[in-house]
């Protein structure tokens, strides 16, 4: 059995890993220039959701929720610019179900020569990566932080293990999400088909 599991994974991560550093089977064809390029395209696609990203997660604690001009306003007539955060009470709910019910993924047999003891075991592996890397409190941080800010992510990688040598995925939340920058062209909401 334990044989089998290990002819999984090492099949299983070969995929991904192939499938993770180049989804389309292409090789990256992209020079300094073009990078620059699509950066530049993606600061500009991606601008306003960065710069209201800040402002949604600082409204969100109770943090800044008058505007600067409306505050001064507000203090030279002697007026109150007291806040009160009642965002909370609509983003716990939310947040609590998803602790409850947690996002994980889960795996089918679908495909020609997939079978359901098959897809039992893969999905065991995937569970054991998920509980190694704590994927449940990622998950969970930016289902929140996504109900805040109104956007979130999250980044699983393959590296190698200290220990083993061998590839193992890696699961980061992305605290600040003006440090991503997801390919314009993406056409999937899973953005592989990005560059």
């Amino acid at each position: 059995m334990d044989d089998m599991i290990n002819a999984f994974e090492n099949e299983y991560t070969k995929e991904v890993k192939n499938d993770i550093v180049n989804p389309t089977g292409e090789k990256p064809k992209l020079d300094h220039d073009e990078i620059i390029e699509l950066l530049e395209k993606a600061e500009k696609y991606w601008g306003e959701t960065h710069r209201e990203y800040h402002e949604r997660l600082k409204f969100s604690h109770g943090i800044d929720q008058w505007k600067e001009d409306v505050k001064q306003t507000r203090i030279r007539s002697g007026r109150s610019v007291e806040t009160y955060n009642i965002v909370n009470q609509f983003i716990r709910p939310f947040s609590n179900i998803v602790k409850e019910n947690p996002p994980g993924i889960n795996i089918y047999p679908i495909e020609d020569g997939a079978n359901k003891s098959k897809a039992k075991i893969l999905s065991g592996i995937v569970r054991a990566i998920e509980y190694e890397n704590n994927a449940q409190m990622i998950y969970t941080s930016a289902l929140e932080q996504a109900a805040r800010a109104g956007i979130s992510a999250w980044r699983l990688t393959l590296v190698q293990d200290r220990r083993s040598k061998k590839p193992v995925f890696d699961y980061e939340f992305i605290e600040d999400f003006q440090n991503v920058y997801i390919d314009p062209n993406s056409t999937r909401p899973d953005i592989v088909t990005g560059k």
